[in-house]
């Protein structure tokens, strides 16, 4: 029996950025919302992005986001593929 591929809509491609809008809500130049999913370990902190459609309060202000824990902005950096959309922050 042939696999068939489930039928998706068309969907925006990936975001080259997300900016912090409220917290632990990102938004990217589509205005699509992601939600950071964090994994923390002894040895090891990963952030997972994961984009979903949700009603959005009001931004952070500049007071806000001087206590945040996470990046104000996730940049994706040229030559990265699409299987492996990794962000390494320094």
């Amino acid at each position: 029996m042939a696999e068939m591929q489930a039928y998706r809509p068309e969907t925006p491609e990936d975001p080259d950025r997300l900016w912090i809008w409220e917290r632990h809500v990102y938004l990217d130049e589509n205005k699509r919302s992601w939600l950071p999913i964090t994994l923390k370990t002894s040895e090891n902190f990963q952030v997972l992005l994961r984009q979903a459609d949700i009603p959005l309060g009001l931004p952070m202000s500049p007071k806000d986001l001087q206590a945040y824990e996470l990046p104000l902005m996730w940049q994706l950096y040229p030559g990265k593929n699409s299987e492996a959309r990794t962000c390494y922050l320094n």
